[in-house]
């Protein structure tokens, strides 16, 4: 399931910037690269949208992080309100691409060893079938590109409202 892994790379990405304003700075300038030296793969085409949406998901989180810390109370960025939704986004962000890159035609062509299928079904944690169902079931929403497939798979997850 390496939603979950993913998710805990993102905790540590995020509690690591919260705690050191020099990480925080260069997280911030370049996500795509900070993440891809991590562990993430951000596809260097998506690096411009990754860059955006990072930064308008981490930036509140980095807020709420930041009034906690101030008031003496322990932080555990897992819990903060706005944490599954931006975790999951990014973490499915890698998924998406490859979901977008088959495009909204290609989608029919897909079976249960097709790339984008093991993949999503990887990343979720889920049967070859379910993520085959999925993906056929997103239509148009393939065509709003990487940031709207990522949400509908959080959706799907129960990480987003």
């Amino acid at each position: 399931m390496a939603y979950h892994v993913n998710r805990e790379l993102f905790a540590n990405v995020v509690e690591a910037a919260v705690l050191d304003e020099e990480f925080r700075a260069r997280l911030l300038d370049n996500p795509s690269s900070t993440m891809n030296s991590v562990g993430m793969c951000v596809p260097d085409y998506s690096i411009g949208e990754f860059n955006e949406v990072f930064r308008n998901r981490v930036d509140p989180l980095l807020a709420e992080a930041q009034r906690i810390l101030q008031a003496n109370m322990p932080l555990s960025v897992k819990n903060l309100p706005s944490f599954s939704c931006a975790a999951c986004t990014v973490a499915a962000w890698t998924v998406a691409a490859i979901i977008v890159a088959v495009g909204a035609a290609g989608v029919a062509t897909l079976t249960l060893t097709s790339a984008p299928v093991i993949a999503l079904a990887s990343f979720v944690g889920t049967s070859a079938l379910a993520a085959l169902v999925f993906i056929q079931s997103l239509g148009a929403t393939i065509g709003g590109g990487i940031l709207a497939v990522a949400k509908a798979i959080c959706t799907w997850i129960g990480a987003c409202p």
